[in-house]
């Protein structure tokens, strides 16, 4: 008897010690395990604007792929992480991609107004950008308050106006593909360059975990992030709104 109870305990204690219930696992890991788990390649989409007319020459075809610097940031944050994971890659760009092609594997759609794949996804969501073409002020609406206008960007006011951006991060699996798709997404240049740092900070993920509900990581979520703005570039990413479903 005595040799049967020590050695079930000591299987006891070998399973806990494979389960390590006293290390949790890190909300970053967490948050990106859908995306790192599949064994297709992620598509990362970063958004552009459409040119006037369709490119004739080689520096029509330049100019008609420019991006903004903060969506190349939020890019090169994406792609660093996915590298360090060992995880396989493509970039593309969204102007030139096909709905079609989100079917292939996880994305991540960066950027908003400039990223027609990031207002689809996020159009039905409880958290959508919504954009005054009139007065050109770009608004993330809640969906549960559609009239709050507290989430807003005047995009004609002198940038050095503006000492706060907004952004939403998403993690949703899209119901048209049935893929997992991240979005980093913000109003104006600061609030996709915060995103891009929220979603590869292990601090930050860590914050938005602590309000979330236990089991957040298996859910679709959409969080409404903030941002000071310091001179041309963003300040530190903060958890405004979540949703859970």
């Amino acid at each position: 008897a005595i040799v049967l109870a020590a050695v079930a305990t000591l299987a006891i204690l070998f399973a806990l010690w494979i389960a390590r219930p006293w290390e949790s696992q890190a909300a970053l890991d967490r948050f990106w395990a859908p995306v790192l788990s599949s064994p297709d390649p992620v598509s990362v989409y970063i958004g552009g604007y459409a040119p006037d007319a369709p490119p004739v020459n080689t520096i029509d075809l330049q100019n008609s792929e420019k991006v903004a610097f903060a969506d190349a940031t939020a890019l090169a944050r994406v792609t660093s992480l996915l590298v360090s994971h060992n995880r396989p890659y493509r970039i593309r760009f969204q102007m030139s991609s096909k709905l079609e092609d989100l079917r292939d594997g996880p994305a991540v759609l960066i950027g908003a107004f400039n990223n027609s794949f990031t207002l689809r996804l996020t159009g039905p969501l409880r958290f959508s950008f919504l954009r005054n073409s009139n007065t050109m002020v770009n608004r993330i609406q809640d969906h549960n308050d559609p009239q709050n206008p507290k989430w807003s960007d005047d995009m004609n006011a002198p940038y050095q106006n503006l000492k706060q951006d907004y952004a939403i991060v998403s993690r949703v699996v899209d119901p048209t593909t049935g893929r997992v798709v991240v979005t980093a997404s913000g109003l104006a240049k600061f609030g996709t360059e915060a995103a891009g740092e929220f979603l590869t900070s292990r601090s930050a993920l860590e914050e938005m975990a602590k309000g979330a509900p236990k089991d957040w990581d298996r859910k679709n979520m959409q969080i409404v992030i903030g941002t000071g703005t310091i001179g041309r570039s963003a300040g530190p990413p903060h958890v405004l709104a979540t949703y859970f479903w």
